[in-house]
């Protein structure tokens, strides 16, 4: 979803913010320009408020705050409007499930999900919202599937009993950018650091990674990581030895770094 300017102001104009409860140190993403707050602040008891103009660019700042760990709660407490809507008038079309801006609606039929993009179209539009043109569309989870949130959803059948379950594993987004993370820690301008200090900053990484999207059915693309890692890694040492040093001694080197893999036993998804 896109938040217009102008509903971002009205929507910092309308929330009881102080002065000094105002995060200016928050990394924030500006607007092309600064506009007067819709409303004038209303007095609030035991606080105190700036004039409408002093505070003008200070609502600026506070309504487009964009990476910080504030912005869902912001999300989520602007469309919340959506979920009381959809639940009181539009939930036989489908179950939406939200988190912040992100959000996905399962039907039963493709008449059903047109009718549920146009209705949450329609609500978004009264909060000044728009669906992205080219992250909204409709699927067949049976076919393309999904992406949402760095997994791709899908909808397949279970080895044993064959019945149709949902199926997760990590988009190719999220595939894209662990890699490219992976690549450049190796690059060579990190010859110069010790391999026991590669292998921790690489354990920092491949946990962290792993442990979000372990949830899903994720050996495989685990497994792929494990190769590209042990690729990228025996380049480098190769690159930091002695020229001529025997392949041998190179695996070896890797096998007793105590580097972790993604696919280790017991922490990764597998397919039902």
């Amino acid at each position: 979803m896109t938040l217009t300017s102008s509903a971002l102001v009205a929507f910092g104009s309308r929330r009881a913010m102080t002065a000094a409860s105002l995060p200016l140190s928050w990394d924030v993403v500006r607007l092309h320009h600064v506009e007067r707050c819709a409303q004038k602040p209303g007095p609030i008891a035991g606080s105190q408020l700036c004039t409408r103009d002093a505070c003008r660019e200070r609502y600026d700042i506070f309504c487009n705050i964009v990476g910080s760990v504030i912005s869902p709660l912001l999300a989520n407490i602007y469309v919340h409007v959506l979920d009381m809507y959809w639940a009181k008038q539009y939930s036989s079309l489908g179950h939406l499930t939200r988190y912040a801006d992100d959000m996905v609606i399962v039907s039963r039929t493709r008449s059903e999900a047109e009718q549920a993009l146009q209705a949450v179209t329609q609500i978004l539009q009264q909060l000044k919202l728009t669906v992205h043109p080219t992250k909204t569309g409709i699927v067949d989870v049976k076919r393309a599937g999904f992406e949402c949130l760095g997994f791709h959803f899908h909808q397949g059948r279970a080895r044993k009993s064959g019945k149709l379950i949902p199926l997760m594993w990590p988009g190719q987004k999220a595939m894209k950018a662990i890699r490219s993370h992976i690549r450049e820690q190796t690059e060579r301008r990190g010859l110069r650091g010790t391999i026991a200090a590669m292998v921790a900053t690489h354990n920092l990484i491949i946990r962290g990674w792993r442990n979000y999207v372990r949830v899903g059915n994720s050996n495989k693309k685990f497994q792929d990581l494990d190769r590209y890692v042990r690729q990228r890694m025996v380049q480098w040492l190769r690159a930091r030895l002695k020229r001529g040093t025997p392949p041998e001694q190179l695996q070896a080197l890797y096998s007793t770094s105590g580097l972790e893999d993604f696919s280790a036993r017991g922490r990764c998804g597998t397919r039902p």
